[in-house]
């Protein structure tokens, strides 16, 4: 392999590369924000409910479910 197509296949493996630093940086910064949101105050109710331990009847639930909509 001659240093000229050496320094091309060098050049090219560095561009791939930032490329995919590039990609990887986008991917963890919409991790991040997805991980600073705030939750919605009806997730967290929702939550204790499950943490308490009580858990909706069938009918419980059919009702809740015709109130949120």
């Amino acid at each position: 392999m001659s240093e000229a197509a050496l320094i091309q296949r060098v050049s090219d493996d560095l561009t791939f590369l930032k490329e995919r630093i590039i990609k990887i940086e986008e991917d963890v910064e919409e991790i991040s924000s997805d991980l600073h949101r705030k939750v919605k105050p009806e997730y967290l109710q929702k939550l204790n409910k499950i943490d308490a331990g009580r858990f909706l009847t069938e009918a419980e639930f059919e009702r809740e479910m015709r109130n949120e909509s």
